[in-house]
């Protein structure tokens, strides 16, 4: 099972499943694609987050995630960061619409 992570409550793969059902992939390749899915959307949203955030400010934060400790990671970006729920979503459904727009040019090319 795959680790929660502290946005996982704001962002939703859950198209890109559906997205790549819908092309001619094995299990394991699906599997692999949604991997990383995942993968570029935390270094997305950890872009995001960084982009914001003093060099000491980032050590906090790292020391949170870290910890695994939820709570206080929002506590701390929320402080940090106006509206960082706004911008990690923004920029978490900007990258969900590159990785949808490659799949349908690949749908055009196949059909």
């Amino acid at each position: 099972m795959k680790k929660k992570h502290f946005y996982s409550n704001l962002i939703s793969i859950e198209q890109m499943h559906v997205e790549f059902g819908s092309l001619d992939l094995s299990k394991e390749e699906r599997g692999h694609l949604l991997t990383l899915v995942h993968e570029n959307l935390h270094l997305k949203i950890l872009d995001t987050v960084f982009s914001h955030l003093t060099t000491n400010e980032k050590e906090t934060f790292l020391s949170h995630l870290e910890d695994d400790d939820h709570d206080k990671t929002w506590e701390f970006l929320k402080e940090k960061i106006e509206d960082i729920e706004e911008k990690i979503v923004a920029s978490a459904e900007e990258l969900l619409k590159e990785f949808q727009h490659d799949i349908a040019k690949v749908k055009k090319r196949t059909s």
